[in-house]
Parts: C-alpha cells; sequence; structure tokens
C-alpha cells in the first residue's frame, strides 16, 4: 500500500471468495478512472483465467454492446449503474468471486 500511495487512492477492501479479500485502488489516466486490485496470488491465477476466458469467448458484439451500455450510463450520470454494469462481463465470466459495485463519486 505504501508504494502505491502516491500513485492510487484507496477504495475499498472487497470479499472475493469465501476466505479472501482483495484491496480496491483507482488512479485516473486520461480522465478516465481505472480500478485496480490487489489480490492473492490464488485469486490472481483466477482471475487471469477469467481474462483469458473473456478475451477468447466474448464476441466483438458484446463487447461493443457492454461498452455502448456503459458510455451511456456515464453520460446519463448514473453512477450506481455505471457500477454495477461493468461488473456484468466478470461475473458471466467468473461466477466465483463477489463482485460488488463501488459507485465513482465523479461519474457524470
Amino acid at each position: 500500500m505504501a508504494a502505491l500511495a502516491p500513485h492510487v487512492v484507496f477504495k475499498d477492501e472487497r470479499r472475493t471468495r469465501f476466505d479472501t479479500t482483495r484491496l480496491v485502488f483507482a488512479f485516473t489516466l486520461d480522465g478516465i478512472e481505472i480500478d485496480l486490485s490487489a489480490l492473492t496470488e490464488e485469486d490472481f491465477a483466477v482471475a487471469c483465467r477469467m481474462l483469458n476466458q473473456i478475451d477468447s469467448e466474448m464476441t466483438e458484439a458484446e463487447r461493443i454492446a457492454h461498452t455502448w451500455v456503459k458510455y451511456q450510463l456515464r453520460r446519463a450520470g448514473r453512477a450506481e449503474d455505471y457500477a454495477s454494469w461493468k461488473l456484468v462481463t466478470y461475473a458471466r465470466f467468473c461466477p466465483e468471486f463477489k463482485w460488488v459495485p463501488i459507485a465513482e463519486p465523479t461519474v457524470g
């Protein structure tokens, strides 16, 4: 946490699975808030599997639709809906993790 402190904002500690948690940080790049999670090694392996599965199984049309809905929610200032929607893909490909939205305070 000390190494990240000058670069990120600590947002929360969230349960990942039954017996593990992840630390959630955020930083802004070119006006876009980016979430960063620090995971246990085992959870990191699960997350890598999930990302590989998303890469190989999610269609281009699904990616476009997901991004379009996120854009529309942000544009409408619907922070909580945006925070929930951006986790839909992760929940689909990694149901073993507990995905809890963290609303951005500055959406709009």
